[in-house]
């Protein structure tokens, strides 16, 4: 720690070759940059005012060109430049900066913003200070020289910002005694030897533990956060360690001290120990810290998450750091991968540019790319629960619907990446995971050596012993409805969907998923019931253009699932409508789904002609039922009544489910009076297939 010294005036621990000349290097008493200027405006000011003759020059506002005159002057005399030579002794710098003064000016045209000029020449990596006035990254900046806590580029951008700086720009006071307690401690921090500075960091824990907010006022007054970064740059890994486990502990508690972090280019320290970091308790630790400063900063929340980003390169350390944490072998890892991917979540919530630089990554020296990493992890559903049951908190859950949720905003905001998740086999796993975790109903088996192998894994997971995780019922809704829409995007895709079709059952794979779905009261179930019904309808009926004949065979390939499925939904859905006031009220999810899955059996009645009836089944009778219903809304009822008209004309049998063609008519007949123009022939039609199936009752 020699590179970090105390000011005797301010007693901030400061860089020595930024914050101090040379000459103060070796001095015992040393005096930061600040303090000196502060000093020296104090002597000028005492001598001034002891000086009855002295006088003051002031500036009154008279303007004056910064640029030289092109033309000769008034007197006809050509324009004189100032030279050493003529110079007096005592003059000589004012000369000189004259002159340097004057070939800046020529050299650069009026309005010309050097600052800004200045930051652009500069990576982005390399902008790693925090401007509280410009509230951005900056390649270099300097404290304020009074209350010593936060940086500006310049003095114009500290003048702009002072308004705001002035309330917080003073030192916090700490008592006497208690300073003179805290101060040998925190500098017994900096100490070579490993046994006195592992004291000093266990009594600085032990007054945290005390009374966290005390300590914390006393560590922020005593400009513990600098000393503490300044840990952080050093190559004591077990002193780094402590001091970044401290510090997070003390951003969780005081938001002064998480703003101070950021203020004094606090983020770009943490970011770098991610990435350079040869001890991976020190990468974890490292993330955790900037989650807990981003959670704590919610005035900068914004500006602080461009930071990281633009300035810092933030996405692809978080993502080497889950790289890293991916194998999951202990609770460390497990808490790593769970900052990770929760900092991700937070970077694609607030800033346009962190999706296309998370779909971009690409680890060097492995060479995983996104969709890799993250099937891989959903892959280690039963590693990541194991870890969650042993830690007794829900940590892994909130891994893995974290997980899920990067893999979703890809996939779905971000198709170019689709051809990487393809390649590292999501769908498989998706589908291998609902079927063994999420609770659904199992699928029958085709063949006879299924059936063996499912009896033989029943009885040992029974009797012997069961090596599966199995999640709770909230658990496994959660993880379903998180699974659902991803694999919906993929079925647009020809050989994607052609593979979940043979290869995984997938017709009767999302009939199962949706059948779930419809009997479960979990809370999450109202709005997966239609992620599962779209996840169905693509797979009965592929989302890009395929010949009608293919859907035809599609669908009487799968006629007694599907139609069970869709008789199924149409009942829970209508049963979901009793309990509406008036159609009025019908805006929920249960209106929706019951409109969803009338349209759904319209379709399934175009494709799939003549298909034979399946026993338990009558769609048309539901269809009836919506028409005759009080409480459906009426664009869902002439929707229905498009249904019922499709299953005629393609061959379907309705009559069985028409019932009392007289009470339809009536129906008929008090919709046709708020009829649109063209619905006009949607009546005629409907009157036409009840005139062909009238009888007393059918």
């Amino acid at each position: 720690m020699d590179d970090v010294i105390a000011c005797d005036d301010c007693h901030v621990f400061q860089n020595k070759k930024e914050e101090f000349r040379e000459s103060q290097w070796d001095n015992p008493r040393p005096v930061c940059n600040s303090c000196s200027t502060k000093r020296a405006w104090a002597m000028f000011a005492t001598d001034i005012a002891a000086c009855p003759n002295a006088r003051v020059i002031h500036n009154r506002q008279h303007v004056t060109s910064r640029n030289p005159s092109t033309g000769p002057p008034e007197s006809g005399h050509p324009l004189q430049t100032p030279s050493l030579k003529n110079a007096k002794p005592e003059a000589w710098e004012h000369v000189a900066a004259e002159r340097i003064k004057r070939q800046l000016d020529d050299a650069t045209p009026r309005g010309t913003n050097l600052d800004a000029i200045a930051a652009s020449d500069v990576p982005a990596i390399q902008r790693n200070k925090w401007c509280v006035g410009c509230s951005k990254g900056v390649p270099s900046a300097q404290r304020c020289s009074q209350c010593k806590r936060v940086l500006f580029c310049s003095t114009a951008c500290q003048k702009s910002a002072w308004a705001k700086h002035k309330p917080r720009c003073h030192a916090i006071p700490v008592e006497t005694s208690v300073a003179a307690t805290w101060n040998p401690v925190l500098a017994a921090t900096r100490s070579s030897n490993p046994d006195e500075s592992y004291r000093a960091f266990t009594q600085v824990q032990a007054w945290m533990a005390e009374d966290p907010t005390a300590a914390a006022a006393t560590f922020r007054g005593l400009d513990g956060v600098s000393l503490f970064l300044h840990h952080l740059e050093t190559v004591d890994l077990e002193s780094t360690w402590q001091s970044l486990l401290l510090l997070t502990r003390f951003i969780e508690s005081s938001a002064g001290i998480a703003a101070d972090v950021i203020h004094l280019g606090g983020v770009a320290t943490l970011l770098a120990l991610t990435t350079d970091s040869i001890d991976f308790r020190i990468q974890a630790s490292a993330v955790v810290a900037v989650g807990t400063l981003i959670a704590s900063s919610t005035d900068d929340a914004i500006a602080l998450t461009a930071h990281l980003i633009d300035d810092l390169d933030a996405v692809s350390a978080f993502l080497t750091v889950l790289l890293y944490a991916s194998t999951l072998e202990d609770d460390v890892e497990l808490v790593a991968c769970v900052q990770s991917t929760a900092l991700l979540l937070q970077l694609l919530e607030h800033h346009p540019d962190a999706l296309s630089q998370l779909a971009s990554f690409r680890a060097a020296d492995t060479g995983d790319d996104i969709g890799s990493l993250l099937t891989r992890l959903v892959g280690k559903i039963d590693t990541i629960y194991r870890l969650n049951r042993s830690t007794g908190v829900q940590v892994g859950h909130h891994l893995y619907l974290n997980v899920l949720g990067l893999v979703g905003a890809v996939v779905h905001a971000h198709p170019e990446c689709k051809p990487q998740f393809v390649k590292a086999k999501l769908v498989a796993v998706v589908c291998n995971i609902i079927q063994q975790h999420c609770q659904i109903l199992p699928l029958a088996p085709i063949t006879v050596f299924e059936a063996v192998v499912a009896c033989v894994v029943w009885f040992v997971c029974t009797f012997i012993y069961d090596w599966r995780v199995h999640l709770t019922a909230t658990e496994s809704m959660e993880v379903l409805d998180r699974l659902v829409p991803l694999l919906t995007p993929f079925l647009s895709d020809p050989e994607a969907c052609e593979d979940f079709t043979n290869c995984h059952r997938g017709i009767a794979l999302a009939s199962s998923v949706f059948r779930c779905v419809l009997a479960s009261n979990v809370a999450l179930a109202p709005r997966m019931r239609l992620s599962a019904l779209d996840l169905f309808v693509c797979a009965i009926l592929p989302p890009f253009d395929v010949p009608d004949t293919d859907r035809h065979c599609r669908i009487h390939a799968n006629v007694d699932v599907v139609l069970t499925t869709l008789n199924t939904a149409l009942k829970v859905a209508l049963t979901a409508q009793d309990s509406v006031l008036s159609p009025e009220d019908d805006v929920g999810l249960s209106g929706m789904l019951l409109a969803e899955a009338v349209k759904c059996s319209g379709l399934v009645a175009h494709f799939g002609q003549a298909m034979p009836p399946v026993q338990g089944t009558n769609i048309p009778k539901a269809l009836v039922q919506v028409l005759g219903h009080e409480h459906v809304h009426s664009e869902t009822k002439w929707t229905a009544m498009a249904a019922l008209i499709q299953w005629d004309m393609n061959g379907n049998s309705v009559a069985s489910g028409l019932g009392d063609v007289t009470a339809v008519e009536s129906v008929v007949s008090t919709l046709s009076t708020a009829a649109q123009a063209n619905q006009l022939d949607l009546i005629q039609l409907m009157r036409d297939l009840l005139e062909r199936h009238k009888s007393p009752v059918l």
